[in-house]
């Protein structure tokens, strides 16, 4: 019974990331054929279609929710590392809903922005200075993407990289952890890679 429930909530996370697809296709975020099969073809779409959804998926401690710092007069604020190859697309995210708070996109320039931010994508334009922006990061509740491969491997949370024709993730378990995040059990199994033993199993 528990392993059938398991697969009901993968089936559902599924369903959910494909009816974000559609409903992004819808807003005119990336073309119907592209949300269907993550083609490279609109790569800076799939992208942020999957970044969207995955901060959906993410859980951030209570505490930081709901008792200001995320939920402040900015609401939840995505940062945006370097040149991006997202464009003006990020205009059809701005004050999408995100964990009940309207979501503002900032381009970081500053150590004190990064802290401000609540998510952040670090371009490839930045993989030089990586380290020092996830420094600056360190024990923050920040869920920080990527967009180059290695990403996770280097202490970033979800890494976006390209396989044959699609765009996929992997995901630093461990990096989230230190950060105090949580990703959905359901979301890790659409992975490719996930780096750290999920919680159950690194308590054995």
């Amino acid at each position: 019974m528990a392993r059938m429930g398991r697969g009901r909530r993968g089936k559902r996370a599924c369903l959910a990331i494909g009816l974000t697809f559609l409903w992004l296709a819808g807003s005119g975020l990336i073309a119907r054929s592209a949300a269907a099969n993550g083609r490279v073809g609109r790569e800076p779409a799939v992208k942020l279609a999957y970044l969207f959804n995955l901060i959906r998926f993410a859980h951030w401690p209570e505490e930081d929710v709901f008792g200001g710092r995320q939920g402040g007069p900015d609401g939840f604020v995505l940062g945006i590392v370097g040149d991006d190859p997202f464009g003006p697309l990020l205009r059809n995210l701005e004050g999408r809903t995100v964990h009940g708070l309207p979501l503002r996109i900032v381009r970081v320039r500053t150590p004190e922005q990064l802290k401000r931010c609540r998510a952040v994508f670090i371009a490839s334009s930045e993989w030089p200075r990586l380290g020092a922006v996830l420094r600056v990061l360190q024990g923050q509740p920040v869920l920080t993407f990527g967009d180059v491969r290695g990403f996770v491997d280097r202490g970033g949370m979800v890494g976006f990289l390209r396989e044959r024709d699609r765009i996929r993730f992997e995901i630093n378990l461990d990096a989230l952890r230190r950060a105090g995040l949580r990703m959905s059990s359901e979301v890790l199994r659409l992975a490719v890679r996930v780096l750290g033993a999920p919680e159950g199993e690194a308590r054995r």
